[in-house]
């Protein structure tokens, strides 16, 4: 499902987009009015940056993110919303702050109260029928929502042991998680573990990361296993593959210019 809506901001036109609970805003409506082009946002270090780390979290494609389409309505530069802030910012810190309100107002209601549309309600017993009916859908989600951070919190509650225990091995001297090492070459954990697996460095086997057999008995990695208790009184354990100083040190070795 698709809405769309083109709102002024200085008296220029900027469309939004709300394609099945994500927003996309015109980029180049955007930049136009600042005398600027996408182009050059998108060659910038920081914004390849941004969208390489986005495209992981999301789990989607930088061209899922940025689309430039020509011919029709959609003519132009488009960006999703997260990159779209990034940008504005980039244009104007104001200009940001007015396109996040327009983002957060879109997602809520799928239209944003402009006078045009208070209007509207006012004369069309429709539009306040819709709009009334998008305040009961928001506030159910709300009782939702704070229904799973009730059972989030419960969950919490069990993992806590072995969150202390992930702390502890993140700042022990002698060994070290890959979180610590993908910090130190400038990645997230995510890509240095897809990356080892893809170069056949290591595999998950149930759950863990173990090394291939020509890398055993290196000493790059140990196990480390402790004990909880979960929430209805049972002793849990948890193994989790660390690495050593010499294991450190070969995962900087494969990248020396930290290009993962």
């Amino acid at each position: 499902m698709e809405a769309m809506q083109i709102f002024s901001y200085n008296n220029a036109p900027v469309t939004f987009k709300n394609e099945n609970g994500v927003v996309f805003i015109s980029a180049t409506e955007m930049a136009q009015q600042f005398g600027k082009r996408p182009v050059d946002f998108l060659r910038t270090q920081s914004a390849q940056n941004f969208i390489n780390e986005l495209s992981e979290v999301r789990n989607c494609t930088s061209a899922e993110l940025v689309s430039i389409r020509k011919g029709g309505l959609n003519d132009g530069t488009w960006m999703q919303e997260d990159v779209a802030i990034e940008f504005a910012r980039w244009l104007s810190p104001s200009f940001a702050i007015w396109a996040n309100d327009r983002i957060k107002e879109l997602l809520r209601h799928g239209v944003t109260t402009t006078n045009q549309m208070m209007e509207q309600m006012l004369t069309n017993p429709d539009a306040m029928i819709n709009a009334l009916t998008a305040l009961k859908v928001e506030r159910e989600e709300k009782q939702r929502l704070l229904n799973q951070n009730v059972l989030q919190q419960r969950e919490i509650a069990t993992i806590a042991p072995k969150a202390e225990y992930f702390d502890t091995v993140l700042q022990s001297t002698e060994t070290y998680v890959i979180t610590r090492i993908a910090q130190e070459l400038g990645v997230s954990a995510v890509a240095m573990n897809r990356k080892l697996a893809e170069m056949r460095v290591q595999r998950k086997v149930d759950g863990q990361w173990m090394l291939y057999r020509q890398y055993v008995g290196n000493g790059y990695t140990k196990s480390h296993t402790t004990t909880y208790t979960k929430s209805n009184g049972e002793t849990g354990t948890n193994t989790q593959t660390v690495w050593t100083e010499k294991g450190r040190q070969f995962i900087h070795s494969l990248f020396p210019q930290s290009k993962i």
